[in-house]
């Protein structure tokens, strides 16, 4: 099984940035100043256009969504799982990722 982590612009000139990302490791910032850091599979960082870890839609999908639709078309089961904010992109990322797939 493979984890991923996938950060998308913020919109409101009023949120603080408080995630990083570096590699496959997520870090996460309180307040407080206390970090907490994550590791996944992937992290995908889509922030920032002209950072140099800046993940574009192809990226994702060359990471996860062809080696999995591979497998699927192989006759493999498999389940792919999309949590995060109402409106932050998560069926219009699919259904990039199907469209570049089969197109």
């Amino acid at each position: 099984m493979e984890s991923l982590c996938l950060l998308r612009e913020l919109t409101d000139p009023d949120i603080k940035n408080v995630v990083s990302m570096v590699g496959n490791e997520t870090a996460v910032s309180t307040d407080k100043g206390d970090v907490q850091r994550f590791t996944y599979d992937f992290s995908f960082w889509s922030f920032d256009p002209s950072a140099t870890n800046y993940s574009s839609q192809t990226d994702v999908y060359r990471a996860v969504g062809q080696p999995l639709l591979s497998k699927v078309l192989e006759g493999y089961n498999a389940c792919l799982l999309a949590y995060g904010q109402t409106g932050s992109g998560k069926s219009y990322r699919f259904l990039i990722i199907l469209s570049v797939y089969f197109n």
